[in-house]
């Protein structure tokens, strides 16, 4: 393993810059953690997140600790102990204005009445106190299911609580819900005459507050925004994320959620796409062209910094299909709503900014555009509209726009919640493809559509010796890694003698106490899950997992370092990216803690030379 890159130098000493935070992304979380219950204590701190740091009114590609203020002061008018530093524990700091969210005029909406129900269309809550002339609008975001349920009617809409019970629209639960209006006469408004009744809002399936990191409600308080330290107002256990959601069950005609349908048989036609969504380019390694417009799987980007400066997408009914990039995460923003109403503060969420091209923003460029003419990635009547990756997963859910720009860079911004909390509060899966992950259709961790996997693995020849296996076979009925090796009694002392090895060196023993942790899902997802099998084949996994075996059991002194032109490097790189992306958030937490350690594995010709690597690195005080 290479020496880290030279840091950056500032005032305080060595920058930590994004080569050192991608190598060791752990230290970087942690020191933020660190940042938020630090600097959250100083007055007129609303918030700490995390993400591309800006210089006036640009963003850089800079990684940083963001900290939220009501107003900007001068340092000098500071005492020293409630500045924020321009570094903390080496890690750049960004100090930024903001900018809460306020009401706009939607424009260029898409009324039409489609003869299904999909992503992206037009949704309207109605109850019988609501105001005859009011219109209200709103974005269904997919098809949702209840987990582990097999009712065939077991159909549901997702989008935001506050477009189901908007205190201006005087909604309550067992109201309606329509597509795309609520049927009425009203003078000029010819999109108003004709309407479908979808279901009805059950109050056991909307949420709006904070979830922990497991998608259990946590109690926050509430108040006008502070100009005091704002983590002062929080339980000291508060680790929480924002949710705005809610699912309605759709009224297919056989049962409705709670018995709140009364409508009959409505013989809705439902869709689990998202048309237009329309990734442009060649679809992603593993996707299908018919995944186009489908949610293919569901990316939890909690702790995720890759996602920064990527491009997103979302459908809404307001400005259809545009792309932004995450600028931060973990931000505050209270929700004009829910601030008038009873001041519920809103921590933890995504910052997404519009883009189509790259990260700083030239509104006279018209493909830069949105269809209102400003830059702004969604608008009033987008909120409930999946947001997804270049890959088609989903990873959030719109809950505001905003149509006063940022104060310092002069952007319209919009703020998402992350997707896996809002499914675990919700109890719910997305309707998707192929993905495996938490919350999608095909989940193994019990959060999909069937019951948690349980993997049993064939009883090893020795007891205590699991390494890899011949004993599994894949789809193709080749060796994948996760259960024991059929040894003889000289292999077993072998196999044993190396494992002791492993175990002598920390970094080692915590390598192999993770392989021996997830190594069921790793051998399932190698069997079962595509883009994954792809990967495993394309890039020789099984001959280079049939000399490592035979290595490990004394019968080659070595391993290749080559395979048919793929390099041990190049197949640990594209695994831990597929395992990473299909994969449970033990196991993507896990990648990304051993990502460093793993890249030592392609080097040397056995295992003694990578353990030697390994010792190597810790002597020179080098994280993994």
């Amino acid at each position: 393993m290479s020496a880290r890159p030279p840091a950056a130098t500032g005032a305080g000493g060595p920058i930590k810059d994004n080569d050192h935070i991608r190598s060791d992304p752990a230290a970087f979380i942690g020191a933020y953690e660190r940042a938020r219950r630090q600097l959250g204590k100083l007055k007129g701190v609303v918030g700490v997140g995390y993400g591309l740091k800006a210089t006036g009114p640009r963003f850089t590609n800079d990684l940083a600790i963001l900290v939220y203020v009501m107003r900007k002061k001068p340092n000098d008018s500071l005492a020293e102990d409630q500045r924020v530093p321009p570094t903390f524990e080496g890690y750049r700091t960004d100090v930024r204005l903001f900018t809460p969210v306020t009401k706009h005029i939607a424009r260029c909406n898409d009324d039409t009445a489609y003869p299904d129900v999909h992503g992206g269309v037009q949704i309207e809550a109605w109850g019988q106190d609501t105001p005859k002339d009011l219109v209200s609008n709103g974005t269904m975001a997919c098809i949702a299911r209840t987990r582990g349920s097999a009712e065939p009617d077991n159909v549901h809409l997702l989008t935001c609580q506050h477009v189901l019970l908007d205190p201006d629209i005087k909604t309550k639960p067992n109201d309606g819900v329509y597509h795309p209006y609520k049927p009425r006469t009203v003078a000029g408004h010819p999109e108003l005459a004709h309407g479908t009744l979808l279901g009805r809002i059950d109050k056991n399936h909307v949420y709006k507050g904070h979830v922990d990191q497991n998608g259990n409600p946590v109690d926050t308080p509430t108040g006008d925004p502070p100009d005091y330290p704002y983590l002062e107002t929080l339980p000291a256990t508060f680790d929480g994320f924002y949710v705005d959601a809610g699912v309605v069950h759709l009224d297919l005609g056989s049962y409705c959620w709670g018995g709140k349908c009364p409508t009959g048989d409505n013989n809705l036609v439902w869709s689990p796409l998202i048309p237009n969504l329309n990734v442009p380019g060649p679809m992603p390694p593993g996707l299908q062209e018919a995944d186009r417009d489908a949610v293919v799987d569901v990316r939890d980007v909690r702790t995720d910094q890759s996602i920064f400066g990527a491009k997103v997408y979302k459908v809404g009914r307001s400005t259809g299909r545009t792309v932004g990039v995450v600028t931060a995460i973990n931000v505050p923003a209270h929700d004009i709503l829910t601030l008038t109403e009873d001041g519920l503060e809103t921590h933890r969420v995504r910052d997404i900014r519009y883009n189509t091209v790259e990260i700083i923003l030239d509104p006279a460029t018209p493909n830069q555009l949105n269809c209102l003419f400003k830059n702004a990635f969604s608008d009033l009547g987008d909120s409930g509209s999946l947001i997804l990756d270049g890959a088609n997963r989903a990873i959030g859910l719109l809950i505001t726009g905003g149509e006063v720009p940022d104060q310092q860079t002069g952007q319209f911004k919009s703020h998402a919640c992350f997707i896996t909390p809002v499914l675990d509060v919700l109890n719910v899966y997305v309707e998707t493809t192929t993905g495996k992950s938490h919350g999608a259709k095909n989940a193994t961790d019990g959060s999909g559509a069937g019951p948690r996997t349980v993997v049993t693995e064939p009883a090893a020849s020795t007891p205590g010796v699991v390494l890899v296996s011949y004993n599994r076979v894949g789809a193709r009925g080749a060796a994948v890694p996760g259960s024991a090796i059929d040894l003889t009694d000289p292999q077993r002392e072998h196999v044993l003698a190396i494992r002791e090895e492993i175990l002598a060196t920390p970094r080692g023993e915590a390598l192999y106490t993770s392989f021996i942790e997830l190594r069921r899902e790793i051998a399932y997802l190698v069997r079962a899950c595509r883009p994954v099998t792809v990967t495993w084949h394309r890039n020789k996994g099984p001959a280079f997992l049939a000399h490592l075996i035979n290595h490990l059991r004394g019968d080659a002194q070595t391993m290749p370092q080559e395979i048919g032109g793929i390099s041990r490097a190049e197949l640990l790189t594209r695994m831990c990216d597929v395992l990473a992306a299909h994969g449970s958030n033990p196991l993507r937490q896990a990648i990304g803690r051993h990502r460093a350690d793993l890249a030592l594995l392609a080097t040397g010709a056995t295992v003694h030379d990578m353990l030697l690597a390994l010792r190597e690195t810790e002597h020179a005080g080098v994280s993994a």
